[in-house]
């Protein structure tokens, strides 16, 4: 361990550790530290760094105990995975940049202090840290205050009892708690003549040579984050759960004595290209502790390669204090208008061949030709290995609509494709027949998401092409659960799974819902098993009392039966309304008629009394001599004219 004011100890014990924190605003770095060695188990090791930047933690990790299985058992170097927990917006002024094709990562702070990490001796990393302006004398942790002084580092206590002070129980590694508190404060770049630009980092100067970057894969992983998780059970493939907590262990071929090792260590170090190409870069103390670190090493661990270990720390302190370095540079004119670090550093500084097929370039092995791998052997026609599955994917923390898909083999190639074939979970996998293929995002050899096209994920198989054609042997079984209310298990190593409801739980129209769980659509209502399991429960608060009979699970199955609903409703009203209408219509059609009928025999009548005035009956009596009765008679006469 080495502070930023390049005081040298070690830390010997196994645990989470703040390895730099800033003492005023919301920035950390956590180390994971695992023991190491079988020949002494009080060494300890990096697998693991977190990076939080506000309330958004990126996360690296090596200590996966799939590192010594199918298919990274071939695989010399740590396989990085990294990933994002967020909460809300990605926190502004954060960026994290791929270093070839995938052996080596960069995030940059809104500050300007960059983390480094690079993959080691399997199963382990390195983490390098490097302060910006706003770092000195406000930074805490291992790394030490900043201030200048090596002497105060370790706070006037032994290395043990330091390291202990930043040991951490609580872990940061699934994301933090969400704080609204913070926010990354905005600079504006006000130049005459030109519009006002406003944003996050303006404040901090990047050179146009460091700052120009294609393997910039932030957008990627802020795709695939996920909701923090705190204390949510995960479905996974039991027998990774057993070896993650096996201790990572790291054992030599063979023992070396002290000077063994010190003959070794200073044959490795010393005469290395990289170590020559930054003599005058190094100051003399540097090299000889990094000699004396790696003596110690190799005479405990007993592995040779643990040296190569340090001469990465040599290339990274070099290229460090060069960057700082005027002479360091070339001028513009020799590269086409941008500077650079000379040739010299820029292609001696890898700590190993990157043969025929790749450059060294700032300590790392830029492939060409179509070729990728850590030196460079991957061919172009390599078919993509995919380790299986071992962990569902959780909706309450997730969409599940992109998947991190972990291998081997993988081109940064525009037809890397990702295949889907999607399944249902329940006591079996099975297939619903309906397949789809999407363009892959690249975020290393070992590591490319696949987004389905739909906004809510689906269980689904998933394979990897670099073609769009040729497809991996091996698959990923994409499994999604709710982990509320659902248990899902992998078997077969992760190419079979199972899901069941969890008891104490609602299934409705065949999605779980946990107890008490209000229906989204009405507050009214929520899973209460007691009662009953398969449809709603209303609550008996005074605000519910006047809302509808319990909603059945037919009823809130989908948006599209309550759609039928009212639209049968509404042609029936309809309907009614066009009966009553037209019995309405008849009716007062018939009343009339019978008005104008009484009418017609009305006027009749008076036409005849008229003429009746003058008209005698047929006996030869005048009418009007006649009495009222007799009238009446000649009324209703039938025979009467």
């Amino acid at each position: 361990m080495t502070t930023f004011d390049k005081l040298r100890y070690n830390n010997m014990i196994a645990g989470e550790f703040v390895m730099y924190r800033h003492s005023t605003l919301p920035y950390e770095v956590r180390s994971l530290y695992r023991h190491c060695s079988a020949l002494n188990t009080r060494v300890t090791c990096n697998c693991g760094a977190s990076v939080r930047v506000g309330d958004d933690v990126i996360v690296f990790n090596t200590c996966d105990a799939r590192q010594n299985l199918p298919p990274f058992n071939h695989v010399g170097s740590s396989v990085i995975n990294v990933e994002i927990y967020k909460n809300g917006e990605f926190t502004p002024g954060t960026r994290i940049k791929r270093i070839g094709s995938g052996q080596k990562y960069e995030v940059y702070l809104p500050t300007g202090t960059k983390v480094t990490v690079s993959a080691a001796k399997k199963p382990f990393m390195d983490i390098h840290v490097t302060g910006s302006a706003t770092d000195l004398s406000r930074s805490e942790g291992l790394c030490g205050n900043f201030d200048g002084n090596p002497n105060n580092d370790l706070q006037g206590v032994v290395a043990d009892t330091f390291s202990r002070r930043w040991l951490r129980t609580a872990t940061i590694f699934n994301g933090v708690q969400a704080n609204a508190s913070y926010s990354v404060p905005q600079y504006c770049s006000c130049i005459a003549g030109q519009q006002a630009v406003c944003e996050a980092g303006l404040d901090v100067f990047k050179c146009s040579a460091e700052s120009r970057n294609p393997a910039d894969v932030t957008a990627s992983l802020v795709r695939l984050a996920k909701t923090p998780m705190f204390g949510q059970q995960q479905a996974r493939f039991r027998r990774a759960v057993e070896s993650e907590q096996a201790p990572l262990v790291a054992s030599g071929s063979r023992s070396f004595t002290e000077s063994e090792a010190r003959e070794f260590c200073n044959i490795a170090l010393q005469n290395s290209s990289a170590t020559m190409a930054c003599i005058e870069h190094l100051s003399n103390v540097s090299v000889s502790e990094s000699i004396k670190s790696c003596t110690d090493d190799l005479n405990i661990t007993g592995d040779p390669e643990w040296a190569l270990s340090h001469l990465s720390d040599i290339t990274q302190e070099c290229l460090s204090t060069a960057r700082q370095n005027a002479s360091a540079w070339e001028s513009p004119e020799a590269q086409g208008g941008e500077p650079a670090l000379s040739a010299e550093l820029r292609t001696n500084l890898c700590t190993k061949d990157c043969g025929a097929n790749g450059d060294c370039v700032n300590a790392d092995c830029v492939c060409k030709n179509g070729y990728t791998g850590e030196v460079c052997t991957v061919e172009p026609n390599a078919l993509p290995v995919i380790a299986t599955a071992y962990l569902a994917c959780d909706i309450l923390s997730s969409s599940c609509s992109s998947v991190t898909i972990v291998g081997l083999n993988f081109h940064a190639s525009p037809d890397l494709t990702c295949h889907f074939e999607y399944v249902t979970v329940g006591a079996t996998v099975t297939k619903t027949g309906v397949m789809v293929n999407v363009p892959a995002a690249y975020i290393s050899m070992y590591q490319v998401e696949c987004t389905q096209p739909n906004v809510r994920g689906q269980s689904a198989i998933i394979r990897v092409s670099n073609d769009k054609t040729t497809q991996s042997n091996e698959s990923y079984l994409h499994v999604i659960h709710k982990s509320s209310c659902q248990q899902c298990y992998f078997a077969d190593g992760g190419k079979s799974a199972s899901c069941t409801w969890m008891a104490d739980t609602c299934v409705i129209d065949s999605q779980c819902y946990a107890r008490h769980e209000i229906f989204a659509d009405d507050s009214c209502y929520r899973c209460d098993p007691d009662k009953r399991t398969d449809s709603w429960t209303r609550l008996s608060e005074p605000r519910c009392l006047a809302t509808a009979q319990p909603i059945s699970a037919s009823d809130t199955s989908s948006d599209s039966n309550d759609t039928v609903v009212i639209v049968l409703g509404v042609i029936t009203g309809v309907l009614c309304l066009a009966v009553l209408v037209i019995a309405i219509f008849l009716l007062k059609r018939r009343f009339k008629r019978k008005q104008r009928h009484l009418q017609r025999f009305d006027d009749d009548l008076q036409v005849d009394l008229s003429r009746s005035r003058a008209a005698q009956t047929s006996s030869g009596l005048d009418l009007h001599s006649r009495t009222e009765g007799d009238k009446q008679e000649a009324i209703y006469n039938p025979t009467f004219n």
